[in-house]
């Protein structure tokens, strides 16, 4: 939804990655090479898997950085043999039951998991207003329900108690700029060109009000989760409910 550029609180990447070995390779999940670079700038050994072939140039070219063609389901590094994992905009593109015993296998044992997500903070009085605008057209509109983002770590048996915290983001956006994004939203484009130019002069009014002939900033969360693993569950014995059938070899 946003047109600009996040800056990335360097508290967060402290915080992601506390306890982090350095000498340790750093496994990063990531589209786009910002954050590995950040990490890589921070002296971690980085790591990128990426999904596409064709987009490993773009990482490799980054100093410091070295990347592999590879699914979070199926790693191509031996067990214990990354020290962090960092998910950054990516943990709910990969089949958990798959990406998580994965990621858990090449972690060692003192290492874990960090997963960062931006989302909109609706909590600012201007951004409730726009937002109860674009839900008069349709319930759904803007909705920054993260639960998505975040379950496969919060409910997986291999990484045991997450922790969370958020770091606010203030991204600056023009009045061009605000209506252009409100304008690219399906429901808007649905409209017609009456209903369209009146729901974005509202919009633009919702700005001028606000900013007092200066430029606003739209507020965001980098929602943050850390965990360590746990390798138990790959050793635990496997139990059968009791209606279950055994057959005596």
């Amino acid at each position: 939804m946003a047109t600009g550029r996040f800056e990335f609180p360097s508290a967060a990447v402290g915080w992601l990655t506390a306890g982090s070995e350095r000498h340790a390779p750093m496994l990063v999940l990531s589209a786009t090479p910002k954050v590995p670079r950040l990490l890589a700038d921070a002296g971690f050994d980085v790591v990128v898997a990426v999904r596409d072939q064709d987009a490993a140039p773009r990482f490799a070219a980054v100093p410091g950085i070295r990347s592999v063609v590879a699914r979070a389901e199926a790693l191509p590094f031996a067990t214990y043999g990354i020290g962090t994992v960092v998910a950054y905009q990516s943990l709910n593109r990969f089949a958990p039951g798959l990406a998580m015993p994965e990621l858990a296998r090449v972690l060692h044992p003192q290492g874990h998991i960090a997963v960062c997500y931006f989302v909109r903070d609706d909590s600012v009085p201007w951004v409730k207003r726009l937002v109860a605008m674009m839900r008069e057209i349709n319930p759904n509109a803007m909705s920054s329900d993260d639960l998505a983002q975040h379950q496969a770590l919060t409910t997986s048996k291999y990484f045991p108690n997450p922790e969370n915290k958020d770091f606010r983001v203030w991204m600056p956006i023009s009045r061009t700029d605000l209506l252009a994004m409100i304008a690219r939203q399906p429901e808007v484009g649905a409209l017609s060109t009456t209903e369209r130019n009146k729901l974005l002069d509202t919009a633009g009014n919702i700005y001028d009000t606000t900013a007092n002939g200066g430029e606003l900033r739209l507020p965001y969360q980098l929602r943050c989760w850390r965990a360590g693993v746990d390798h138990a569950e790959f050793t635990r014995p496997v139990r059968l409910a009791d209606a279950g059938l055994i057959i005596s070899l």
